[in-house]
């Protein structure tokens, strides 16, 4: 979800891309998840505002239980590996790959979702990252902290092979094509 801080600081533009962006990843992840029959509840409004999209009943061996997801569209940085990562929000609160954060973050590969959970992302910006260093502008924010103009955000990058040796577990959904989805009658 969008804040109504974050909107009111984005051009008309940008905040229609992104909420596309986001509601098309939205409703891939739940056909994702329909399709491999995992059991979900979307979260509420205010859970929603902490960061929290669904509730997910993970049953896989190494990645199981109930976990709290938010759900990030496939960005433009994807392909080159290059994610980015929300340590505070425009308010100067907590963002969404903080400890405040929510069990798992799931990235949209566009074929895939990659869940990630919280402290291994953490792990990942404590390893690689020189938050100290201050980038210029979000084109090179690679292992650099970032602010933009007029918010009290922290963002940074790290690239994938970053998280990846992270120790930790991570669970790949794969994203059906739609006419695939086969309901029960």
């Amino acid at each position: 979800m969008i804040s109504n801080r974050a909107s009111s600081l984005s051009s008309k533009h940008h905040f229609l891309h992104t909420r596309s962006v986001w509601k098309n990843s939205e409703a891939d992840y739940v056909r994702a998840l329909t399709a491999a029959k995992i059991p979900y509840t979307e979260a509420t409004r205010k859970e929603n505002m902490a960061h929290i999209d669904y509730w997910v009943e993970f049953k896989d061996k190494n990645f199981s239980g109930r976990k709290s997801v938010d759900i990030k569209g496939l960005k433009k940085g994807v392909p080159s590996g290059e994610i980015t990562l929300e340590l505070k929000n425009v308010r100067g609160e907590p963002g969404w790959c903080s400890e405040h954060g929510p069990d798992v973050i799931a990235f949209s590969f566009g074929l895939f979702f990659l869940h990630v959970p919280t402290p291994t992302l953490l792990a990942a910006v404590s390893r690689v990252c020189d938050l100290s260093q201050n980038a210029s502008s979000f084109r090179n924010i690679l292992y650099k902290s970032y602010s933009r103009t007029d918010r009290k955000d922290v963002l940074t990058a790290v690239k994938l092979h970053d998280i990846m040796r992270e120790e930790g577990e991570f669970f790949y959904l794969p994203v059906p094509p739609p006419e695939e989805i086969k309901t029960e009658d």
